[in-house]
């Protein structure tokens, strides 16, 4: 269970090294941004929506991530790990009924807010649920309507779901040979950096050194 709480942490926290928006507690706010974020959401229910389940998905992670650094109370540990995978599928539920036929949430179409938070919840959503949307969203990456990095993470998270390897070394898997947390299998290892590059992400050396991973 521990392991399985701290590779969740893994992730999520390492491709926040390296995307362009990052995951906290509040509703996302900058000094710039915020003139965008209210004219996007005051008439905008599909931006609101999307807020108001980050917002959500953000407050139970504070939960989480009090009660790991209590230690001793697993079974709290347990049932929150368990209440935070069922709103990740509830979340992707309502995403999918929000794009419609639309296919996906376009940063063109409905503002840059609503794509980033429709690409966090996708983050978070299990991997099965991502296989489907995987050809729109590396679409829509290739047209300037969803940010590259994020696709990317997205993508390695399908791979790893299929078992099979991936291509950014974005994903964080327990190695049963060295008993740690590692880079889950990368395709092509020599090449990373390179595909890293193009969509936007830095080396991978560089990433995990922040994380205290040697690579």
């Amino acid at each position: 269970m521990k392991n399985l709480i701290f590779i969740l942490a893994l992730t999520l926290s390492f491709f926040a090294c390296d995307s362009f928006t990052t995951t906290n507690t509040q509703k996302p706010t900058t000094t710039t941004g915020n003139d965008r974020i209210t004219s996007e959401t005051s008439d905008n229910p599909t931006t609101q929506a999307l807020l108001d389940m980050r917002q959500k998905e953000q407050e139970l992670q504070a939960k989480i991530d009090e009660a790991s650094d209590q230690f001793g109370d697993e079974q709290a540990l347990f049932e929150l790990d368990e209440q935070q995978q069922k709103m990740h599928v509830e979340h992707m539920t309502k995403l999918e009924t929000l794009m419609g036929s639309a296919g996906w949430i376009s940063s063109k179409k409905y503002g840059k807010t609503a794509c980033e938070q429709a690409l966090t919840i996708m983050k978070n959503a299990p991997g099965e649920r991502l296989e489907s949307h995987l050809d729109v969203l590396l679409k829509a990456a290739e047209n300037g309507e969803a940010n590259p990095p994020e696709v990317a993470y997205i993508h390695d998270k399908v791979l790893m779901h299929q078992g099979k390897k991936q291509l950014y070394g974005t994903q964080i898997a327990f190695n049963e040979k060295k008993g740690i947390n590692d880079v889950y299998p990368i395709q092509d290892e020599a090449n990373v950096d390179a595909r890293r590059a193009e969509v936007g992400l830095g080396p991978l050396a560089d990433a995990l050194k922040k994380m205290g991973i040697q690579y």
